[in-house]
């Protein structure tokens, strides 16, 4: 028997044949992993800045473009000063001083009269039919309280007059040399021109601070804001204090 055993064993290896003793087939671990899905991206707009659109500022179209107030020269002529700043004393009902305002921004004014050299100045500039000389007066009181106003007629400074008494005039549409006063509401016309102003201390003036007059062109309501306020670029001012 074992002879019979070993000749099959022999002619086995002979024919080159064997046996092959395999291991059981593991899973290819690289082509059967699983896909992974990735999440969806969103894309997420930038916020942009937004340029908000241009303001608009309106700037009315004045003539004469350029103005002053003045005082009389202390040389005995006829001649007026341009005043930025003015000192005085101040005692109550007494004049603190008058204002006279020419479209010109030179140191002096000179001329004959008042009249002539205020025609003058006016004249070098077209388009000035519909132009009118408003102020603006400003000053606080010793409580805090601060008053600011516009004064384009008489009646328009009468709330603060027991602390300033303002007096407006026309000196242009005067016969000469006839006497004349100040402006009432009842005066005030197409015509009328306030060439110039004249403060006076009131009853309360021991009440009141530096006093910041302004006097400026205008020639029609889009000169003045919602509120009154003037927003034309013709004015000066002079800031009066207490000696």
């Amino acid at each position: 028997m074992k002879i019979i055993v070993s000749f099959v064993l022999a002619v086995l290896l002979l024919s080159g044949c064997g046996i092959a003793f395999q291991n059981p087939k593991l899973p290819d671990q690289t082509t059967t992993s699983s896909t992974e899905t990735e999440p969806p991206v969103t894309t997420v707009p930038m916020p942009t800045e937004t340029t908000a659109p241009p303001t608009t500022v309106y700037i009315p179209e004045i003539y004469p473009d350029v103005v002053g107030l003045y005082i009389p020269a202390e040389d005995g002529t006829r001649a007026r000063k341009l005043v930025t700043e003015f000192t005085s004393k101040r005692r109550a009902k007494k004049d603190i001083d008058c204002f006279e305002v020419f479209a010109s921004a030179e140191g002096y004014v000179t001329g004959s009269s008042f009249s002539s050299m205020w025609q003058t100045a006016w004249a070098v500039f077209e388009d000035t039919q519909q132009a009118k000389i408003g102020f603006h007066i400003q000053f606080d009181l010793s409580d805090g309280t601060g008053i600011s106003r516009t004064i384009l007629k008489p009646g328009d400074a009468r709330d603060f007059y027991d602390y300033l008494e303002i007096y407006l005039y026309d000196d242009i549409h005067q016969t000469p040399g006839v006497r004349y006063t100040h402006l009432e509401d009842r005066d005030m016309d197409d015509e009328t021109i306030i060439s110039s102003i004249k403060l006076t201390s009131g009853s309360k003036i021991d009440q009141v601070g530096d006093i910041v007059l302004t006097a400026f062109i205008y020639n029609g309501e889009d000169c003045f804001d919602a509120e009154g306020n003037y927003i034309g670029l013709v004015s000066a001012s002079v800031i009066i204090k207490e000696e």
